[in-house]
C-alpha cells in the first residue's frame, strides 16, 4: 500500500533514511546533524594529559536526547581507534547522570567503572599493551591533626 501519493521508491528512500545501521556502517537518521555533531565533539574536547591518556566528557550540549544509544557505540568504537592510531595510553570518560544511557554502549566496548560522585561516573579503559596501569580511585582519606 502506498502512503500519501508516494511511489515505491520514495518509500523505500524514506524507509532507508530511518534505518539504523549497526557495526561499522554508517548510521543514517533524519538526525544526521546530531550524529556528526557528537562525533565531532568528542574527538574535538578530548583532552590529552602528560600520560599519553585521554579525558573525555559527555556533555549534554554536544550529546541530545536524540542520540540513540547503538549510534554513541559506534561513535565511541570509532573515537577509540582514532586514539589507538594515536598511541594514546587510556581513555577517561565522564558520564554525567543524564547521559547515564551511554554506559552500556561504553561497556561493551570494554569501559570499566572507575569512580562515581554526585552527578557524574568515570570510566576507563586501557588502550595500551599489557595490564591496566590505570591508577585505583582512593576509597580513604588520611589525615593528620596538628595544632
Amino acid at each position: 500500500m502506498l502512503h500519501m501519493g508516494l511511489g515505491v521508491g520514495q518509500m523505500v528512500s524514506r524507509a532507508w533514511k530511518r534505518a539504523v545501521a549497526f557495526g561499522t556502517r554508517t548510521h543514517c537518521l533524519d538526525t544526521g546533524e546530531t550524529v556528526e555533531g557528537a562525533r565531532e565533539a568528542l574527538l574535538e574536547t578530548a583532552r590529552v594529559d602528560r600520560f599519553g591518556a585521554v579525558t573525555a566528557h559527555l556533555e549534554p550540549r554536544h550529546f541530545s536526547p536524540e542520540l540513540d544509544e547503538i549510534t554513541f557505540q559506534n561513535i565511541l568504537q570509532d573515537a577509540i581507534k582514532h586514539w589507538k592510531a594515536e598511541g594514546r595510553v587510556a581513555v577517561w570518560l565522564h558520564v554525567p547522570i543524564l547521559q547515564s544511557r551511554f554506559i552500556p554502549g561504553a561497556a561493551a566496548q570494554g569501559f570499566t567503572f572507575h569512580h562515581a560522585e554526585k552527578n557524574q561516573s568515570t570510566l576507563a579503559l586501557w588502550l595500551a599493551k599489557g595490564e591496566s596501569r590505570l591508577p585505583a580511585y582512593a576509597t580513604h582519606q588520611v589525615g593528620v591533626a596538628g595544632e
